[in-house]
C-alpha cells in the first residue's frame, strides 16, 4: 500500500470504471473531465494534492500492487471526518484477503497521524462493508439512494425555499454533533470535498435547511448528470420531504436533471413521497464509522 502517484492514475481510472460501470457511463459522467482532474491532483509530486490537504481538505489517494499490476485503489475525501471512498479490489483477488491487509495498512497510517474519526459508506452487500466492520468500523445505520428525475411534478411544488448555510456553520455543525455524540448526524453534514479551494475543480457542496429544520448537504459538480442530496435521520417533529422539494426546484432551475436523494431507512415519508414523484431507488449504502487513535 502507498500513497497513489501520476504514474497510477489511467490504471485507477479504468479499474473505477469497471467496478462501477452503471456511474462511469458516458451518459453518466463526463470522462475526460474526471480524468483531468485525477492526473492533475497527483501531478507534479502531489503538489496540488498536498495544497488541498493543506487548505483543510481530507483528500487522499491510496492504491496497492499485485504481480506488478494495480489491485486495490480507494480515494480519500471529507473535511473533519475523512471519508474512504471508491474502495475496488480487482476481481481475481477477491477472496484473497489483499483487500482487506490493503485496509489495515491505510489505517495503520490514519492511526500514526492522529486522525480522530474516519467514516465511509460502503455497498450493503458488498465486500469493503465487511472488511471495515471487521476492522474496528461500526455501523450508523442504512441508507437508500433514490434517483429522483426534474423537475418534479406541478403536484409537488415546494412552499418555500431552502436557506445554504455558510461554511463555518457546517464546521461548526459537524464539531458540536460530535461532543453530543450524534456521529449519524455529523458524517451525514460533514464535508466530501472539504476544502472551498476544491470548487476551483468544478465541485461544489454545501449543507442546506429549510423553516421546519430539516438539514441535509447537497453536493454537486461539473462531471456528473446528477446531484446529490443527503439527508440527515429524521426527527418526529421534523419532515425532510419540503428541504427536497425546495432543493429539487432550485437545482433544476441551475439545468440538474437528475437528483440523488440519499435517505435514511427510518425516513419513510420522504421514501413515499420521492416514489409518487417518479423516483426509482439505485443502491443500498450502510454508514459506518471508526474512532482513531484521537477519537
Amino acid at each position: 500500500m502507498r500513497r497513489g502517484r501520476s504514474a497510477d492514475a489511467d490504471q485507477a481510472l479504468a479499474l473505477w470504471q469497471e467496478c462501477f460501470p452503471a456511474e462511469w457511463a458516458a451518459d453518466a459522467l463526463h470522462l475526460s473531465g474526471v480524468r483531468r482532474v485525477v492526473r492533475f491532483l497527483l501531478s507534479f509530486r502531489r503538489s496540488p494534492l498536498r495544497m488541498l490537504r493543506w487548505l483543510g481538505s481530507a483528500a487522499e489517494f491510496w492504491v496497492g500492487y499485485e504481480d506488478e499490476r494495480l489491485a486495490v485503489v480507494m480515494g480519500q475525501l471529507g473535511e473533519q471526518l475523512p471519508r474512504l471512498t471508491g474502495l475496488v479490489l480487482r476481481g481475481d483477488l477477491r477472496g484473497t484477503g489483499l483487500g482487506k491487509a490493503f485496509l489495515e495498512k491505510v489505517l495503520a497510517e490514519h492511526d500514526r497521524s492522529g486522525t480522530e474519526y474516519l467514516r465511509a459508506l460502503p455497498a450493503q452487500d458488498g465486500w469493503g462493508r465487511r472488511a471495515l466492520t471487521q476492522l474496528g468500523f461500526v455501523e450508523l445505520g442504512q441508507v437508500q439512494d433514490y434517483e429522483l428525475p426534474l423537475p418534479l411534478p406541478a403536484s409537488a411544488h415546494a412552499e418555500g425555499a431552502p436557506r445554504w448555510l455558510r461554511r463555518k456553520d457546517r464546521r461548526a455543525m459537524v464539531r458540536a454533533a460530535l461532543e453530543e455524540g450524534d456521529l449519524a448526524r455529523a458524517v451525514t453534514v460533514d464535508g466530501t470535498y472539504g476544502a472551498a479551494a476544491v470548487s476551483l475543480l468544478g465541485l461544489r457542496e454545501a449543507v442546506v435547511t429549510d423553516e421546519r429544520g430539516a438539514l441535509g448537504l447537497v453536493e454537486y459538480n461539473s462531471y456528473q448528470a446528477w446531484a446529490q442530496l443527503r439527508l440527515c435521520q429524521p426527527k418526529k417533529h421534523r419532515n425532510s420531504v419540503s428541504l427536497i422539494q425546495g432543493m429539487a426546484e432550485e437545482l433544476a432551475r441551475g439545468g440538474v436533471r437528475k437528483l440523488r436523494i440519499a435517505l435514511w431507512e427510518q425516513d419513510t415519508q420522504a421514501r413515499e413521497d420521492v416514489g409518487s414523484w417518479g423516483a426509482s431507488m439505485v443502491g443500498q449504502w450502510t454508514w459506518v464509522v471508526r474512532r482513531g487513535s484521537r477519537g
